[in-house]
């Protein structure tokens, strides 16, 4: 299957379990921490890159948003559970981020040296400066959502020789961008917007556990989904 669908998936479980054993409103907080474990390292194995970035921001939101929750005694427990964690983790892991690490400077290595747009930091780069034209030509409407092969097909072949084609840009708001112009695309954007917007308000606001709880959920789906986008598609698997 598709290893960034996967690895949103597993990211979410991941961020889930964490929020519910900081927050309070589950008792059982060594069981989601075991969980928490298991699901990071599930995460890094699926070799998604970006949702890795998504991962750590995720947790740094929901620390910060239960900071109040952590007393001098219980930061202290944390600390040691937090570092072994991020040790266990490390070690089972090192591999697989090595790996994809130097796939990853290899890959730019070839596109700024050899202008290699047949890897895939090159395609999607490539992608990208095609999305751009795409939408240039059409920005308040875009060109529709059946056109994007098409465009990235002629694109690839008109201005680097290479034959690809994929209905997505690799990002999910430049792709809103070709297929529905500035009008889809502010769109998808105010999607996430009001939700942050009404999640900071709970947050803000209430003090009610599942309350909060749920609103934490609510930032930390739109941090893995915008930041799983930048390299993806934001939206549709």
């Amino acid at each position: 299957g598709n290893p960034i669908v996967f690895a949103t998936v597993t990211c979410l479980a991941v961020m889930m379990c964490l929020a519910g054993a900081v927050s309070g409103i589950e008792k059982a907080w060594k069981t989601l921490t075991v969980a928490v474990l298991a699901g990071a390292v599930a995460t890094v194995y699926s070799g998604s890159r970006m949702i890795w970035v998504a991962l750590l921001i995720a947790i740094v939101a929901v620390l910060v948003i239960n900071r109040q929750r952590f007393t001098r005694s219980n930061m202290r427990r944390l600390l040691v559970i937090a570092g072994a964690c991020c040790l266990l983790t490390a070690a089972i892991t090192s591999p697989i981020i090595v790996g994809r690490t130097h796939f990853l400077f290899d890959d730019w290595n070839a596109l700024a040296t050899k202008d290699d747009h047949s890897t895939p930091l090159g395609l999607r780069v490539g992608l990208w400066d095609i999305g751009m034209d795409a939408f240039r030509e059409a920005p308040f409407f875009g060109h529709g959502i059946s056109a994007s092969r098409a465009i990235s097909q002629q694109g690839f072949k008109k201005q680097f020789g290479v034959s690809q084609g994929f209905n997505h840009f690799h990002n999910g708001f430049l792709t809103a961008l070709v297929q529905a112009g500035l009008v889809g695309a502010l769109s998808l954007a105010a999607i996430f917007i009001v939700a942050i917007w009404n999640a900071t308000r709970v947050l803000r606001f209430s003090a009610d556990p599942l309350e909060r709880f749920g609103a934490t959920m609510i930032v930390v789906a739109v941090i893995v989904y915008l930041v799983g986008g930048l390299t993806g598609i934001l939206v549709g698997h």
